[in-house]
């Protein structure tokens, strides 16, 4: 019985490599960077266990010892490992599409396949391939050999969960923490940079302005901003606005009709989407065009590092759905928010697809019979949400800089941010009531115009009601059942989004009939080029 260990993306990132350890990316323990050579010293000196407890960074690592092989991922899978056993082999590797090549795997399973129809992903330890598994988010596997079979233990060593103080504070003292919290997320990312050149995706929302204004205050001089799309479109405006204010550069890439050949026609496109989907992850079109232009026309340094602002809404509370604080939560209800929200990119599933669906997410989440607390009910879902949708949706998107080979590096993922917004009040957590403050606050004080929404007690009454949260649900699944109304839906939606060129009318034509959504679009039409591509072969 043996261990194979294979690594297929070893350019953008740091790689390193002995006879018994492997690892991608950078360490910090204490806010310093740390050698690989340090990590292996740290873990064969204590273990690997202890030294997760207090790792953070963007990694991954796999340690052999003694018939025994330990692997881990970081707290939001940013750089995922893939592993399988086959004929007394167990392989592990960063490339999902290696294994299943190694070992001739490729049949998918139906489940899976379905929910990543409904979501663009795979939640859980699962792949579209059921013989494949992944590690994930915060968890490390522990793999020995046992009477001739591999025994494999799991276990969470990091976990994003809230917990209520017992003493509220002042929100002002909040706001002061959540400061010294973000300072130090960018002094983290300065030191990883190191005087290189930042790029920064700078959209027209608070996160990416936050880091920019972040960056600006300690005076980082090398700094490139970029928003990209059709010309004129909201984004891009205030984006440069934003850059106007903080005496950035900017440049604006614009989106046009070549965009589909490029995403899904060229050599460019399919490579990108072979490396990125790992038969996990519908993988991130949106900024890949955008990206590649900056590199081809040397707009960017070859050695710089891209700073999305994924996901401070998401960890500030934002998702926090607004039933939270409704009566008789229980589990039933918690699936319920979970399917109705992040199950929705399939219109028209049969009701057997729909129940296993939902106790695939009540298996996961294994809530406790009872009435839940919003305090319990906000901590599984937003647990679910980090597992799945942020690790494997929205942080995979890191893989176009991977695949053009530029570093990366995410802020609002540092443990320090993630540990602060652990200890606040829900209070201040629900729909960002404390994030926003903060970051239109600062924006106010650099002359950034904010535009707050108010929202009144009525709204979030209304928003509450069950009937009126399922109305637009049911209207959609009416009329979805007749093909010229989604297709006049999805349309609308691609005329009036800012990234409207990645579409062409043969892609709604062709898949109207299932779908309502954009991202429900592109999932029909990557699986059909996935099948193409495995027949081919």
């Amino acid at each position: 019985m043996t261990f194979k260990v294979h690594y297929e993306n070893k350019t953008a990132l740091l790689f390193f490599a002995t006879t018994n350890f492997w690892c991608q990316g950078t360490f910090l323990k204490g806010n310093e960077c740390i050698s690989p050579e340090n990590v292996l010293s740290e873990i064969e000196s204590s273990s690997a266990d202890e030294f997760l407890k207090n790792a953070n960074g963007f990694f991954n690592l796999v340690f052999q010892n003694s018939g025994t092989l330990f692997a881990a991922v970081d707290c939001v899978r940013s750089l995922p490992l893939f592993y399988s056993v086959k004929n007394e082999n167990f392989y592990i590797s960063d490339s999902a599409q290696w294994i299943a090549e190694t070992t001739g795997r490729k049949e998918f399973d139906g489940l899976a396949q379905m929910e990543f129809k409904c979501t663009g992903y795979v939640t859980g330890e699962d792949t579209l391939i059921p013989e494949i598994k992944q590690i994930q988010a915060g968890e490390y596997i522990q793999v020995s050999e046992n009477g001739g079979t591999f025994e494999i233990k799991k276990k969470n060593y990091f976990v994003f969960a809230h917990t209520e103080p017992a003493e509220r504070l002042p929100e002002t003292d909040y706001m002061k923490q959540l400061d010294s919290a973000i300072d130090v997320c960018i002094d983290n990312l300065i030191k990883f940079a190191g005087g290189r050149q930042i790029v920064l995706p700078l959209s027209g929302g608070r996160d990416s302005r936050l880091i920019a204004m972040k960056l600006a205050e300690r005076k980082y001089e090398n700094i490139l901003c970029y928003t990209y799309g059709s010309e004129n479109n909201h984004e891009s405006s205030v984006s440069r606005q934003v850059a106007d204010a903080l005496g950035l550069k900017w440049f604006f890439i614009k989106y046009d009709n070549d965009i589909p050949a490029f995403l899904y026609d060229s050599d460019t496109g399919r490579g990108y989407q072979r490396m990125a989907h790992n038969y996990v992850s519908l993988p991130h079109l949106q900024d890949m065009f955008a990206v590649y232009k900056l590199k081809e026309s040397n707009i960017v340094d070859a050695d710089s590092v891209f700073v999305p602002g994924h996901t401070g809404d998401f960890i500030s509370g934002g998702h926090i759905p607004s039933i939270t604080f409704m009566e008789g939560l229980n589990k039933n209800v918690l699936v319920g928010a979970v399917y109705g929200k992040h199950y929705s990119l399939t219109c028209n599933l049969p009701g057997k697809s729909v129940k296993n669906l939902r106790n695939r997410i009540q298996m996961e989440l294994n809530p406790k019979d009872g009435l839940l607390s919003s305090v319990e009910f906000a901590d599984s879902y937003e647990a679910w949400d980090w597992k799945n949708r942020q690790a494997k949706f929205i942080v995979n998107s890191v893989r176009v800089y991977d695949f053009l080979g530029f570093s990366w590096w995410l802020p609002f993922w540092d443990r320090n941010f993630l540990e602060f917004w652990e200890k606040v009040p829900l209070k201040y957590r629900f729909e960002r009531v404390l994030y926003n403050g903060f970051v239109d606050s600062m924006s106010e004080k650099h002359g950034i115009p904010v535009c707050k929404k108010v929202r009144t007690k009525t709204y979030y009454a209304i928003r509450k009601i069950p009937f009126l949260r399922s109305l637009k649900k049911w209207r959609d699944s009416f009329f979805s059942k007749f093909a010229f109304y989604n297709r006049s839906l999805l349309e609308k939606k691609k005329s009036a989004s800012f990234i409207k060129d990645s579409f062409t009318e043969d892609m709604i034509r062709n898949y109207c009939k299932y779908t309502n959504e954009l991202n429900g679009l592109r999932i029909y039409f990557f699986l059909a080029g996935l099948k193409e591509s495995k027949t081919c072969k």
